[in-house]
Formats: C-alpha cells, sequence, structure tokens
C-alpha cells in the first residue's frame, strides 16, 4: 500500500534525522547552498536495506528530492582502482541490451532509446556510437562483448527477486518460449572484466534483495565485483519513468559528466504533477538508486 504524501514526508524527515545528526548536522548546517554528495556506507544489510532516496530535508521547503542533494550508496571496493574520468571529446559506445520474455509484461523499449539518442545526439553529435542487442538472450548478450569494449551498458529487461532473496534479470528463450535468467552473481561474473564505466538497468527490483545475502543484490554486486558505477532501481518502474528518468540523467552526464549530479537530475525529473488522488504520494522519484566506487563520481569529463 502506496503512503499518502504526509506520511512520505515524515519518512524522509525522519531519515534526515537518522542521517544528519550531532557534530554531523553542526557541519551541515554550515554547508553553502550548492551540490553536496550524501554517501551512505555502511556493512549492515539493514541499514543497507533502508530506502534513503526519500530523504527529506525539513528546512529544504517543498516535500521531494532535494536537486542539490545527491544521495549515494557507497560500496567497498578493496584493491579497484578509481577510474580515470574520460573526455567528452572522445568517441563514447554504449551497449543497449533489450529482452523482453515471452509471457512477460510488455517493455516500451523503443521510448527509452530514443530518449537516450535524443540526448546524445544533442550533446553528442559526431562521436557517440550505441549498439543495439535486441531480444537478448544469455548468449547474444556476452557475444556482444567477444569483440568489443563499451563506457556505458544500458539494459531494458525485467528484474525479480527470488524467494531466497537474490535478484534476477529476464532474459528470452524464443525457441522455447520461456525466460533466460541471469542471477546478479553470474551477471557480475561477465561484467567485472569488461572496462565499463557506468552501467544503467531499467529493469524494477535491480537494487533490491536479501542484503544480507552475498551475491544478492544486483546493483550492490555489480560494484562489489569492479563495476565503477550502476544506476538501478528498488522498486518496480514504469516504462514511462524509466525513459523520463534517462532522458534527464543522460543530459547532465554528457554535460558535466558526474554521476551523482546526472542521477539526482533524474530523480527530480519523476517528481512532477503533484500527489495521485486520495493524497497517496508520488514515489516514483525514490525509486532510482545509485551505488559506486568510492571514487566513481565522475565518469567523464567535460
Amino acid at each position: 500500500m502506496k503512503p499518502t504524501a504526509p506520511e512520505l514526508t515524515e519518512f524522509g524527515q525522519t531519515l534526515f534525522g537518522l542521517l544528519v545528526r550531532g557534530g554531523i548536522k553542526s557541519i551541515y548546517d554550515r554547508l553553502p547552498n550548492s551540490h553536496i554528495r550524501l554517501q551512505i556506507y555502511s556493512n549492515r544489510p539493514d541499514l543497507q536495506a533502508i530506502p534513503w532516496e526519500y530523504i527529506q530535508d525539513p528546512a529544504a521547503g517543498a516535500p521531494g528530492p532535494n536537486a542539490i542533494r545527491s544521495v549515494v550508496r557507497v560500496i567497498p571496493t578493496i584493491g579497484v582502482p578509481a577510474p580515470t574520468p574520460k573526455p567528452l571529446g572522445e568517441t563514447l559506445r554504449m551497449l543497449f541490451v533489450y529482452a523482453e520474455p515471452p509471457r512477460a509484461k510488455s517493455v516500451d523499449w523503443p521510448t527509452i532509446k530514443n530518449s537516450i539518442e535524443a540526448e546524445f545526439k544533442r550533446k553528442l553529435p559526431k562521436n557517440f556510437v550505441l549498439d543495439l542487442v535486441e531480444g537478448a538472450t544469455t548468449e547474444s548478450f556476452l557475444n556482444a562483448f567477444r569483440d568489443q569494449t563499451y563506457d556505458i551498458l544500458h539494459m531494458v529487461c525485467h528484474g525479480e527477486v527470488a524467494a531466497d532473496g537474490t535478484g534476477t534479470l529476464l532474459f528470452q528463450d524464443i525457441k522455447g518460449k520461456s525466460s533466460d535468467s541471469i542471477t546478479a552473481g553470474k551477471l557480475a561474473a561477465v561484467l567485472k572484466d569488461q572496462q565499463l564505466r557506468l552501467v544503467v538497468l531499467s529493469a524494477c527490483n535491480t537494487a533490491a534483495g536479501d542484503f544480507s545475502k552475498a551475491y544478492a543484490v544486483v546493483a550492490k554486486t555489480l560494484v562489489e565485483s569492479g563495476v565503477p558505477a550502476v544506476v538501478a532501481n528498488q522498486f518496480e518502474i514504469t516504462n514511462k519513468n524509466a525513459a523520463l528518468f534517462a532522458g534527464a540523467f543522460y543530459a547532465e552526464l554528457l554535460t558535466s559528466g558526474d554521476i551523482d549530479r546526472a542521477t539526482t537530475k533524474g530523480r527530480v525529473a519523476l517528481d512532477f504533477g503533484g500527489t495521485l488522488p486520495n493524497n497517496v504520494a508520488r514515489i516514483d522519484w525514490g525509486i532510482p538508486t545509485l551505488y559506486r566506487h568510492l571514487g566513481a563520481a565522475r565518469a567523464f569529463k567535460p
């Protein structure tokens, strides 16, 4: 059951009180009115499972995401160096993967793809390459990395959490007319050495699962394996909102190169339209999450 608008605001302010208190609150109150990164770092599963993205500063005014406060989940990556930002003047290559298993709910991947391409063509008209894997199976997904490296992997598919708390992405087996699944751990094994700078998962529940279990939460597992940054969703997200988020996200990323700022701009783009009927809160803006290496805030250099 979705919360009412006042309930969501109260919840967000409670989160703020847990995160910003004591000496930290004194420092926070003296911060300039500029972009600040709220970095969540904890090895406690119960704290990792909290939807910190809904944090609400009581002094910020209107409820909803704060455009100059980024909520970032930092994952310890011992022995993994921070990536060097790539100049945006160089050719940027994206792998766009789409999968829709038979009998599953339709995924409007062209809308998401068009939203992404519009921003890249506007910002990088001459040095952007997008390779498409349509109707992806595990085999075709693996083959895409055989002779090519990519800066960004953007995946549009279905995501689910199994009964044991393990996150899974669903591909498609056209011949068998069934789902072809890949778990968080298997996906991490595939991507850990691919030199990716960023993975964006336009799929439901890819930042959800059993945080007390290793290789369970897709986004967290990918960063632990060496992927610098992963943007994923902690709940279900609609096709429309996935496209809206992607457009705003990439518009900022191709301007500043900053993944934290880009994620925040995408979340702000989802906070429109006021409350829903019966004063139900609009929760869309808190669904996208960012997991990253401590030193991977900037993926690209303008």
